[in-house]
């Protein structure tokens, strides 16, 4: 990438970019099923219990969860690259609040791996009772979701800077860069929600997927079908000196 004279061509990076997107919703999908086949709402014993006997599914869907945070570290870099001719500055601030996200969510992960650690009786748990073990699984289970919000604050600042620079960009759609503004603008309102006040918070969540999944998915696909139009991408970055 540092030779721009043999550089891929915009398209080309627009379509990677859409296939990570992808395979994002994929893992994302794929853990927040598996998860939710175990997790039961409001009641420790019952999640406990269904995690122990289920220790397998539940490591595929931490799996899944590590490759989701890996992919968006690429993306970050790609993105920059699609987006720097708009302004290379912002462009690189967008990638930094989304690798910041997937240092944190990597970081986070650790905490759903806590449950495999702690029910599969083994190591110095075995001196525990059983009400305690349950405790401090659903005690990680608990922070993680904390922990999750946290990183959707860097997460929604990435989509408040992503959205305005594709807005700007005149080789991506005006639609998807509106959306994705709003997305972010309602990913940082639930994370302060989530902390300051929690009663609002499933109002904010509301709000934020209604905003985020058809400005995440519409981008995702319209890199992958259309790309972005390299005339303009060219004619952009010439312009900007960059």
């Amino acid at each position: 990438m540092t030779d721009r004279g043999n550089e891929a061509s915009p398209q080309t990076y627009a379509r990677v970019a859409g296939v990570l997107y992808l395979l994002i919703f994929i893992f994302a999908g794929l853990s927040m099923t598996l998860q939710g086949k175990l997790v039961v709402p409001g009641d420790a014993a019952a999640t406990v219990s269904h995690i122990s006997a289920s220790l397998l599914q539940w490591r595929i869907s931490v799996a899944a969860e590590m490759a989701m945070f890996t992919c968006d570290i690429p993306l970050a870099v790609i993105f920059y690259i699609l987006l720097r001719p708009v302004n290379a500055n912002l462009a690189l601030l967008a990638a930094f609040f989304r690798f910041a996200e997937a240092v944190i969510g990597s970081a986070i992960v650790t905490l759903h791996a806590a449950p495999i650690v702690l029910l599969n009786g083994s190591g110095y748990f075995r001196s525990l009772d059983a009400q305690t073990l349950q405790s401090l699984a659903i005690l990680a289970i608990k922070l993680y979701d904390y922990g999750f919000g946290i990183a959707l604050v860097s997460f929604g600042f990435h989509c408040l800077l992503l959205g305005y620079l594709i807005y700007r960009s005149t080789y991506l759609p005006k639609i998807v860069g509106a959306l994705l503004t709003i997305a972010g603008v309602c990913y940082v309102l639930n994370s302060f929600a989530l902390i300051v006040a929690p009663d609002a918070a499933n109002f904010t969540f509301i709000a934020m997927l209604i905003s985020g999944f058809p400005a995440e998915l519409g981008l995702c696909l319209w890199l992958i079908i259309f790309g972005v139009n390299a005339a303009r991408w060219k004619a952009v970055l010439l312009a900007n000196n960059t």
